[in-house]
């Protein structure tokens, strides 16, 4: 599940990359990594880029699979009302000097996963959704997620 995040969080250290098309613009990530944990009979498994300027965080994806168990396509579901254990993505983009967050809990959200390969180290794989804004009237009342591609090292 995901929560705020500070913009002084230190990520693991593993390399990685991921980058995508975010309305309509080239995005890469400064840095990318995953966790990938046991949580009872489940495998969550959460992706995450960010993009850093002058040391700010200034833009950032996220991804979680509420129970990855391999290679395969994990659709982004509908949130809404709100479960614990969900496949979600939220983008967090910045137009100015501030964040604006989308997410995928709302029940209009489509888009998916695919995980083209996971071990113990690494995981490769591919995204795209269209995300819905949470309330700021200045931002496009959806952001579109287009040819996501992630390669990163999982941090334990």
């Amino acid at each position: 599940m995901l929560g705020a995040c500070s913009n002084t969080v230190q990520p693991p250290q593993v390399s990685g990359s991921m980058s995508a098309t975010l309305h309509g613009e080239a995005w890469a990530a400064s840095d990318a990594y995953a966790t990938y944990a046991a949580i009872g009979s489940r495998h969550e498994l959460n992706v995450t880029g960010r993009f850093l300027e002058g040391g700010q965080e200034r833009s950032r994806v996220d991804i979680t699979i509420a129970d990855v168990n391999g290679p395969g396509t994990y659709d982004i579901t509908n949130t809404f009302p709100f479960m614990v254990f969900i496949n979600s993505m939220h983008v967090r983009w910045n137009d100015a000097d501030y964040h604006v967050p989308f997410t995928s809990r709302s029940n209009l959200v489509a888009g998916s996963v695919q995980i083209v390969s996971i071990d113990s180290a690494r995981v490769h794989g591919t995204f795209h959704a269209t995300l819905y804004r949470n309330a700021d009237p200045e931002t496009p009342d959806t952001i579109a997620v287009a040819g996501g591609v992630f390669d990163v090292g999982i941090a334990r």
